[in-house]
C-alpha cells in the first residue's frame, strides 16, 4: 500500500486498526499543563466483549513523588463494575458508571483509548477519533522509553490535528509502521454545566464518607479534613483544560486472563 497522505485517511486507519484488537493493553502518562505537580502514570488492560481494568497513581501537587502515591483502579468483567478508591471498594450499577466516575481523577485518561476500543459501551459526544476537518501535519518522531514494547526506539509518527469540541483542539500521533496511537493532545473547555456535575458527584454522601476515611487513615488533621470537604463546594470552576496523553508500552492481542478483570481482594 502506497504512503497515506491525507489526515481523514490516517485517522480512518487508526478505527479501523483498534476495532481489529481482540486484547489491548497499554502504559502511559497523562500531564496537564495547567495542573502541577507530577503526571498520572496509568496502566490499561482490555479484552473483548468488555472486560477492563484500568489502574491508575497519582502524587500530592505539592509533595510529588517524595510522598507514596494514591493508587485506584477499577475493574469490569461485564457483570460486575468495581472500584478501588482510597482504599475502599465501591460497586458501580452499570459500566458507564464506572466510568464516570474515574473519569476526572484520572484526568480523563480512563476512556480516551476505551473509547475507540468499545464507542458502544460509553456514548461519549464528540469523542476524539470522531474529530473533523482533520488534517495532517508535519510527520514527527517520538523517543519512546526503554523498556516499553518499542525497546526504547524513535518511532516515526504521523501526526493529524482535527476539530472534536472546538476548533483545532485535537492532536494525534500515529505510528506509521502499526496505526497504533502513541500521544494526544486535547484541548478542552469545561462548562459550568459541567463543573456543577463534578460538584454534585464529589459531594454525594458515599463520596465523601469514603473520603474523610481515606484522609483519617493517613493522619490528616480534624480540621484540615472539613477543610477539605467544604472546598468541594468550589473547587471546580470553569476553565480551559489542557491534556498530553502519551503511550509508552502498547501490546495487542495477547492473552489476558478473566482473572485480570476482577479485584484480588
Amino acid at each position: 500500500m502506497g504512503e497515506i497522505v491525507k489526515g481523514q485517511n490516517i485517522l480512518e486507519r487508526v478505527v479501523e486498526t483498534y476495532a481489529s484488537f481482540h486484547s489491548y493493553s497499554d502504559t502511559g502518562t497523562v500531564d496537564s499543563v495547567d495542573s502541577p505537580g507530577v503526571p498520572i502514570e496509568f496502566q490499561t488492560d482490555f479484552k473483548r466483549p468488555l472486560y477492563f481494568r484500568f489502574n491508575w497513581l497519582s502524587w500530592h501537587p505539592k509533595f510529588g513523588k517524595t510522598r507514596p502515591a494514591k493508587e485506584t483502579t477499577i475493574w469490569s468483567d461485564g457483570k460486575q463494575f468495581i472500584t478501588s478508591f482510597h482504599g475502599e471498594f465501591e460497586a458501580a450499577e452499570r459500566f458507564s458508571l464506572l466510568v464516570a466516575g474515574a473519569t476526572g481523577i484520572s484526568k480523563g485518561a480512563v476512556h480516551i483509548i476505551l473509547n475507540i476500543l468499545s464507542p458502544e459501551s460509553l456514548g461519549l459526544d464528540s469523542p476524539w477519533h470522531e474529530m473533523i476537518d482533520v488534517r495532517r501535519l508535519d510527520d514527527q518522531a517520538l523517543d519512546l522509553p526503554a523498556g516499553s514494547s518499542s525497546n526504547g526506539s524513535v518511532r516515526d509518527c504521523y501526526c493529524i490535528r482535527g476539530t472534536s469540541r472546538a476548533a483545532d483542539d485535537t492532536e494525534d500521533w500515529v505510528e506509521k509502521d502499526t496505526f497504533i496511537v502513541r500521544r494526544i493532545k486535547e484541548t478542552s473547555v469545561i462548562t459550568e454545566q459541567q463543573c456543577e456535575e463534578m460538584r454534585a458527584f464529589a459531594q454525594r454522601p458515599d463520596q465523601v464518607e469514603m473520603m474523610v476515611r481515606a484522609l483519617k487513615k493517613e493522619g490528616i488533621a480534624e480540621e484540615v479534613i472539613a477543610e477539605t470537604i467544604a472546598g468541594l463546594a468550589t473547587i471546580f470552576q470553569p476553565r480551559t483544560h489542557f491534556s498530553e496523553y502519551n503511550y509508552k508500552s502498547v501490546r495487542v492481542n495477547q492473552v489476558l486472563e478473566d482473572s485480570v478483570f476482577i479485584p484480588s481482594s
